[in-house]
């Protein structure tokens, strides 16, 4: 196609030559009609999308296709911008040759032949315009009725969307009674369900008190001799005190799983010991007195370090063999009394010493020492008094905790057994302790950092310590007392 401005500069190097006037053409009316045509065509968004019960769901389709019917209106513009521009290089050309026509014309043959020559170039280069003209309306034409198609496709669609639409939302409403009913009597036969649990738990409220009110009143009177025979079967008959102990430790089982935590929290509190592992199995087994569910025997097994434990508690010992773990029952004393002496490569006890009187303490750590190897180590663990949380309130919720034992307390009792190399380490924070507001008045400042020790510092301490060499001669220490070695109240054991 010719370039308008080619058309324009070719007029202006002949505007001096006088010509004949041409023939009248209609090419600029051509242009008019088709530019009237093409701004009289309606963009896809201005149908009516509205005009139907479900105004908002036509709407929302026809902004979900807008990305697509916004090229239309793009496309109309541009095509009528170019429209316009040819009609406006029409309109020059025309208009050279309109001047052409009112200039005299020249007498000279040749000139005449020149510019009749010019002029049907003229003619030539307008016919090409109007092609391209009467192609982009053909092509306009068409895109027109396109858009139409597709208009009246979506408008059907719509109509339809929305005939469904309104026919579920009929059927909804329909169904709402209904269901309103049937949850009204699933509602009811709930209430009647949460009120038969209600009586159910007082009656067996009130059957255990009777139950418990019977087993005590047995076992404090004196068992009768089983009758003879009565064990020929192989079958072993429990007295009404073992009976009671047993319910006993079933209840303290349940309330560690209760307030304890997750074996998964206590084992991961128990990696501030990673690196004392090696040393405390250096010197031959491990010996955990009260492991209580047994998550520090776990970690050792994990590791592939030989140990078991000991714990009076037959719930725990049934649970651990469950998970493959070496804890046997006994007292914890009379276990230490019983071992070899210096066959034992360290001994640990967690959350253990709270719960035993002081002589039945000092015997221990006493017994432990002649039990462990030379250079083996000694781990106790337990609540840390000097938290005030821990000791004003946390302390008391077990009821087998008798007394705090202050960290000094304790190391000074290690110690005096004949333990060497004690360490206290203080354990697991209410809340880290690394920010510090800042404050000018060093006293202020002091007191500030007393007082979060003192209410969110450490919640445990641990004694650490190491059996010097020298006294494996097996001497026998201490005195019979009651029994030890059942509690887990933080650890492995409580």
């Amino acid at each position: 196609m010719a370039d308008p401005t080619q058309v324009i500069e070719f007029m202006d190097r002949i505007v001096t030559q006088p010509t004949d006037p041409p023939q009248p053409t209609d090419h600029r009316d051509r242009f008019h009609q088709l530019l009237h045509h093409a701004a009289q065509l309606p963009p896809l968004d201005a149908v009516d999308l509205a005009n139907t019960r479900m105004a908002a769901v036509r709407t929302g389709v026809a902004r979900a296709l807008h990305p697509v019917t916004a090229q239309q209106a793009a496309f109309n513009s541009t095509l009528i911008a170019a429209i316009g521009s040819l009609d406006s290089a029409l309109g020059q050309a025309l208009d050279r040759i309109t001047e052409l026509e009112n200039r005299p014309r020249d007498t000279n043959p040749a000139g005449d032949e020149a510019t009749r020559a010019t002029l049907a170039g003229h003619e030539l280069l307008l016919d090409d315009l109007t092609r391209t003209t009467q192609e982009l309306s053909a092509r306009l034409d068409d895109f027109s009725g396109r858009i139409r198609t597709v208009s009246t496709s979506l408008g059907t669609k719509i109509a339809n969307l929305t005939t469904e639409l309104e026919s579920e939302i009929e059927d909804l409403a329909t169904g709402r009674p209904v269901l309103e009913a049937r949850m009204g009597e699933v509602s009811a036969a709930v209430q009647r369900i949460d009120d038969r649990l209600v009586t159910l738990q007082g009656d067996l409220g009130q059957t255990r008190a009777r139950l418990n009110s019977t087993i005590g009143a047995l076992a404090r009177s004196e068992p009768a001799e089983p009758a003879e025979g009565s064990n020929a079967g192989g079958i072993h008959t429990r007295t009404l005190a073992e009976v009671e102990e047993m319910r006993r430790s079933e209840l303290y089982a349940a309330f560690e799983d209760r307030f304890r935590g997750s074996r998964e929290a206590i084992i991961a509190t128990l990696a501030d010991y990673e690196s004392d592992i090696s040393h405390l199995a250096a010197h031959g087994p491990i010996l955990d007195l009260g492991p209580g569910r047994g998550e520090w025997l776990e970690v050792l097994r994990d590791r592939g370090v030989e140990a078991y434990g000991v714990d009076t508690n037959p719930t725990f010992v049934e649970q651990g063999e469950a998970r493959g773990l070496d804890i046997r029952l006994g007292d914890a004393i009379t276990h230490l009394a019983e071992v070899p002496a210096s066959s034992v490569g360290a001994v640990t006890a967690f959350h253990l010493a709270e719960h035993l009187p002081l002589d039945v303490l000092t015997e221990l750590l006493e017994r432990a020492f002649v039990a462990m190897a030379p250079g083996g180590r000694l781990l106790l663990e337990t609540p840390n008094p000097s938290n005030l949380i821990v000791g004003a309130s946390n302390f008391y919720l077990d009821p087998t905790h008798l007394r705090p034992l202050h960290p000094d307390l304790l190391g000074f009792l290690v110690e005096s057994a004949g333990f060497v190399d004690v360490e206290i380490r203080h354990l697991h924070p209410l809340r880290e302790l690394e920010h510090r507001p800042k404050v000018d008045d060093p006293e202020l400042a002091d007191l500030l950092d007393y007082v979060r020790w003192s209410m969110f510092g450490p919640q445990d301490y641990a004694v650490l310590a190491t059996r010097p060499g020298g006294h494996d001669d097996g001497t026998e220490v201490g005195t019979e007392t009651g029994t030890v070695g059942s509690t887990d109240d933080q650890h492995g054991g409580a």
